[in-house]
């Protein structure tokens, strides 16, 4: 094995991140080759060096741990499957770390006709779909009554968001000041589970519409050994906590609902003064492919079912121009993300003056959170503006790099 394909095995032990890129996966592609050249499906498919090949330990624990953003990858993977659905060869281990990886993934891979009718009679079907959740009781906070929550609620009970193994613990930022921490939106919990670690002496509570979300949450928080207060209710009605939070997380959820600044106005109503609040929101400019695929979608007639999701994604993968952008996106290579993507029942865009007009009047504007790459372009372009505070300079910087904000804008303000 490889110097490098040892460093990188090393850091992806160490991380056990299921983000992480396809990084680790083209460096071991290197040392099997077979991956890159597989034969077309028949008898002969699983030779011996194949079955030796996919049993590759690092190969292995790769599928176990990383949700791999690679077309080709991807195309290999589900040949693979199909292969060990048709065939059944005896390589259990092999099998077991591709169930995984179909779970992390959420059997986004396409599924033919053959292997719809193959899936009548087989013992592997944790190969395409999910076992059950565990449906864990959860404290209601309130009725769920707005019309958009929902239809956003019933959304992610189909498919709970985002699903996820393990965590980054490596480079995270402890504060022991913050005492109480609400996570508004807090979906499967890994942003709670997050701040469980990253404030220690804070009280954390989280709430979420969905109660399939909340459950996975749960099941995760007990696995890492943090205690949670989860709720299940509408962040609208933040105010039935009886609680005041000295910070507030909140991200990619305001542009999910129907009135965002009512939203905002019932964090705000439970933030304490001088508190904290950590949004999230869409970029309209960023958003340029997200559009382009849902028009796409809807002259396709494509519903949000996995089947339409999965075709959807082949045209993607097929696709030159615009259209093929997507495949940039880390969130087009699992189901629920794909659809909370492009699928979604309710999604608001914005611009940075119309977040300073949403929040500017009500909070005070402490900055962005950027990569290092982004912040140092954006210094060199207004080196005058230190605290890099100024809405009206983010404007302009992001008139001038559209993609700035390709995920979201991430932003801190104080109350």
């Amino acid at each position: 094995m490889s110097g490098s394909l040892e460093r990188i095995t090393a850091e992806l032990e160490q991380l056990k991140d299921p983000n992480v890129t396809g990084t680790w996966v083209s460096a071991l592609v290197k040392e099997i080759p077979e991956l890159g050249r597989l034969p077309p499906i028949s008898n002969d498919f699983w030779t011996s060096d194949l079955k030796k090949a996919v049993c590759n330990p690092f190969f292995l624990h790769g599928l176990k741990n990383v949700i791999i953003p690679n077309i080709s990858y991807e195309k290999a993977l589900t040949r693979l499957r199909k292969a060990l659905l048709l065939f059944q060869p005896d390589i259990p281990d092999f099998i077991e770390a591709m169930q995984a990886q179909c779970f992390l993934n959420e059997y986004v891979f396409y599924v033919s006709d053959e292997e719809k009718e193959a899936l009548k009679n087989t013992p592997l079907r944790a190969l395409y779909e999910s076992p059950p959740y565990k449906n864990h009781p959860v404290l209601a906070l309130s009725d769920i009554e707005d019309k958009v929550s929902k239809k956003v609620k019933s959304q992610y009970e189909e498919n709970p968001y985002p699903r996820w193994a393990t965590i980054n613990k490596t480079d995270l930022e402890i504060d022991h000041t913050v005492r109480n921490v609400l996570v508004a939106g807090c979906g499967t919990g890994r942003q709670s589970v997050y701040a469980g670690f990253g404030f220690p002496n804070a009280k954390i509570t989280a709430i979420d519409l969905s109660q399939a979300s909340l459950s996975y949450a749960m099941e995760k928080t007990k696995e890492y050994g943090l205690e949670i207060a989860y709720y299940q209710g509408d962040l609208l009605h933040a105010a039935k906590l009886n609680q005041k939070f000295d910070l507030i997380l909140c991200s990619g959820v305001l542009h999910h609902m129907e009135d965002p600044e009512a939203g905002f106005d019932a964090l705000l109503d439970v933030l304490a003064e001088g508190g904290r609040m950590k949004l999230g929101l869409y970029s309209r400019l960023a958003r340029y492919d997200v559009n382009y695929c849902r028009a796409h979608i809807k002259q396709k007639g494509y519903q949000s079912t996995a089947d339409d999701i999965r075709a959807f994604r082949m045209d993607v993968m097929n696709a030159a121009g615009m259209l093929s952008d997507l495949k940039l996106r880390a969130d087009f290579y699992t189901l629920s993300r794909c659809r909370d993507l492009v699928f979604h029942v309710q999604e608001h865009q914005f611009s940075i003056p119309e977040i300073k007009e949403f929040v500017g009047k009500k909070a005070k504007f402490l900055g962005f959170q950027v990569d290092p790459v982004l912040w140092d372009q954006y210094q060199k372009e207004f080196p005058h503006n230190p605290d890099a505070a100024d809405l009206d300079q983010w404007h302009l910087f992001e008139q001038k790099y559209p993609h700035s904000f390709r995920n979201m804008y991430n932003f801190i303000l104080q109350k």
